[in-house]
């Protein structure tokens, strides 16, 4: 309440501002998007294809796609909060960075992954 005529009218804060909060069964408003969305584009085409040589209806296949994206949804958030259970914050982001990297995907990542000694490059002077 910042002023007398706010009367009646309460601030809402976030209570963690370092994390996205969770929205449905612990996962966030990205991580939902990406199972969403990876759930429509990987049954769309499928169920399309599907339901067109099975039933002569491509129709029924876009709705059985999104009924399935809601599946994949709520089985995806259970995984993801598997996964996040007794983890730091970003713990699966980064685990996904590194894997992306081993596999030469991603070519501008900051972890360093060899197992190898690094030198600083000082000697002792004499």
């Amino acid at each position: 309440m910042s002023s007398g005529s706010d009367k009646g009218q309460h601030e809402v804060l976030p209570h963690r501002l370092n994390e996205e909060p969770a929205i449905f069964r612990g996962a966030s408003l990205s991580e939902l998007v990406f199972l969403s969305v990876s759930g429509l584009l990987v049954s769309i085409p499928i169920l399309l294809i599907l339901c067109w040589m099975i039933f002569g209806s491509p129709m029924m296949g876009i709705g059985m796609s999104i009924i399935s994206t809601i599946g994949v949804v709520f089985w995806g958030t259970k995984l993801v909060a598997k996964i996040k259970r007794g983890r730091s914050i970003g713990y699966y982001q980064v685990r996904l960075r590194i894997i992306l990297q081993k596999l030469g995907r991603i070519n501008q990542s900051k972890f360093i992954i060899d197992d190898q000694l690094f030198d600083i490059g000082s000697r002792d002077a004499k």
